[in-house]
């Protein structure tokens, strides 16, 4: 079973992803920032992060350059917001970003960028 860990800090779609993502068959774990992300990872590393760029502390930018300082190989990132500003474009590229979503997206979008990430076939 495939487990992603998905980073927001609107309570609302965390719940959403985690439901349609459990009902795919995938374990999900969350966290509202950047900093509580990387206590989750401490206890279990996910085949893939589903992260938001903009939250209060520790931003998804910084989560990201904090978990690739201590985790090797890098777990695969996928960066999703509502800005799609050039820079954070680049910024999340940068970083080794495997994708960047735009908010708000169908959630038939967001299934079609996840499954490119998995290795074989896809897990629904």
């Amino acid at each position: 079973m495939y487990t992603i860990l998905i980073v927001d800090d609107e309570p609302l779609i965390l719940k959403i992803l985690k439901e349609v993502l459990q009902s795919k068959n995938l374990h999900i774990l969350t966290a509202q920032n950047g900093l509580e992300a990387l206590e989750t990872i401490r206890e279990q590393i996910p085949h893939l992060v589903l992260c938001d760029v903009q939250m209060p502390g520790l931003n998804g930018f910084g989560f990201c350059e904090k978990l690739r300082k201590i985790h090797h190989p890098p777990v695969p990132f996928v960066f999703m917001s509502s800005e799609l500003h050039p820079h954070n474009l680049r910024r999340a590229y940068e970083l080794g970003a495997l994708d960047f979503i735009a908010k708000p997206f169908h959630l038939l979008e967001l299934r079609r960028r996840l499954s490119r990430h998995f290795p074989g076939s896809c897990p629904w």
